[in-house]
């Protein structure tokens, strides 16, 4: 489990407006050389024939080169929040692009290309400009930037959601959410995203489970000394269920028969590594 955020949005708040980006870094998609083999195909121009769902080359990326506060290091396949309260379209919620194939390989190529002043055509561009891209923080998008996004129209919310409802979306998926929430009620997510079991993720569930012990934030998040000094804040005793307590690092995966050579290997390794 990778121990997110929990989000309570007022109604008229307009301060927490993120706009289209897509987080997992920004410039490390193309300068981590194992992130930028996620995307071969593209930058081949063969982008018909990228797979997204591949994770061979997602599980051994490295998203976040450098050591910004509120980077994102472990591998979240699918991003995604579970709702507390009804969220209409509009009201403080979440907007997609749900044009993946397509946007991905747009902005992934966007550097290379600008367009010509005299007569608006694109051509090569080999500068060191790269449009949303800024070491430390997410991949962003705007209208000036990628114009061809057309992120005015093409950024669609979700569907109204419920209490217990859960989203998810895939990594490369750029959203944003509501600039203003013009609804009536809070709108209240804890952020919980899919996190597959693999090596990266086993070494920041390392650095979280020691981070719960001691009552400080995560690694991935801003410093300080969190609850330290809470009393009565939660503690490994508190986590009754196996499987909670095996998602936070407190109890070994277990092997099972019918899993895959690779699979079963993962699981041993990842028991090794929590000294389980």
């Amino acid at each position: 489990m990778y121990v997110d955020r929990l989000r309570i949005r007022q109604p008229g708040d307009a301060q927490f407006a993120l706009g289209p980006h897509v987080d997992g870094g920004g410039i490390e998609r193309w300068e981590d050389p194992e992130y930028r083999s996620c995307y071969t195909p593209i930058f081949e121009g063969r982008w018909e024939e990228n797979d997204f769902f591949d994770a061979t080359h997602r599980v051994h990326a490295h998203m976040s080169l450098y050591n910004a506060a509120g980077g994102c290091t472990a591998f979240r396949s699918w991003q995604g929040w579970l709702s507390l309260s009804t969220v209409n379209p509009g009201e403080g919620g979440l907007l997609v692009n749900p044009l993946l194939k397509f946007s991905t390989p747009y902005w992934l190529l966007r550097p290379f290309f600008t367009r010509n002043k005299t007569d608006g055509d694109w051509e090569i561009d080999t500068s060191s400009v790269w449009q949303g891209a800024v070491p430390g923080r997410g991949q962003e998008m705007n209208d000036s930037l990628h114009s061809e996004l057309q992120l005015s129209t093409s950024m669609i919310s979700i569907p109204t959601v419920h209490p217990g409802d859960m989203v998810f979306w895939h990594c490369d998926t750029i959203h944003a959410v509501d600039a203003v929430h013009r609804g009536q009620s809070d709108s209240s997510v804890f952020y919980i995203p899919a996190t597959p079991l693999c090596q990266i993720n086993v070494d920041y569930l390392v650095q979280q489970r020691d981070s719960f012990q001691r009552g400080i934030p995560p690694p991935d998040f801003p410093g300080g000394e969190g609850e330290l000094r809470h009393v009565g804040r939660a503690t490994p005793e508190d986590i009754n269920t196996l499987e909670g307590r095996r998602a936070m690092g407190f109890e070994p995966f277990e092997i099972k028969s019918y899993m895959t050579p690779g699979e079963k290997e993962i699981v041993s390794k990842a028991n090794t590594t929590l000294n389980l």
